[in-house]
């Protein structure tokens, strides 16, 4: 693993909601996804109808903690008395999230992916024609070891 999922602590409570958890190594959290979900049984959980939380380009060093509150908030770093850093990052919600004991937030890891764009308007869309996308990967949208 790259992280230890730490706590989801205060569920419910908009002011306080917040997923935490520690880089085990170096990272950049553009990688990392919070999807919301919930448990249906002991051993099965399920996202549904819910929403998630991709984090923006954001370098972590090994040990330090990311805590993402559900609250609107800016970005902060903070560097407590033990020497411990934290990262505070916020979703933006107006409402919590986690509101019921099944609710749970799941981590993941994105190593690759694809996206169809949403498809801008055309002539030929705007007389009823129909318009196609090619599937769009990270390396579309970042540069990669500095080449694009």
């Amino acid at each position: 693993m790259k992280f230890t999922l730490l706590g989801l602590y205060d569920r419910g409570v908009l002011s306080k909601e917040r997923v935490h958890f520690r880089a085990d190594i170096d990272l950049d959290l553009s990688f990392f996804m919070v999807l919301d979900s919930f448990w249906l049984g002991v051993n099965q959980v399920q996202a549904g109808y819910r929403a998630g939380y991709w984090f923006p380009p954001h370098a972590v060093k090994r040990y330090q903690h990311v805590v993402l509150y559900t609250r609107p908030g800016n970005p902060t770093i903070e560097t407590h008395s033990d020497g411990s850093t934290y990262h505070f990052l916020f979703r933006g919600s107006s409402a919590a999230i986690y509101t019921t004991p099944s609710a749970s937030a799941v981590l993941l890891e994105i190593n690759t992916w694809a996206s169809i764009p949403a498809a801008a308007p055309t002539i030929g869309s705007a007389l009823g024609g129909v318009t196609s996308s090619l599937p769009m990967t990270l390396g579309d949208y970042f540069k990669i070891d500095g080449k694009k």
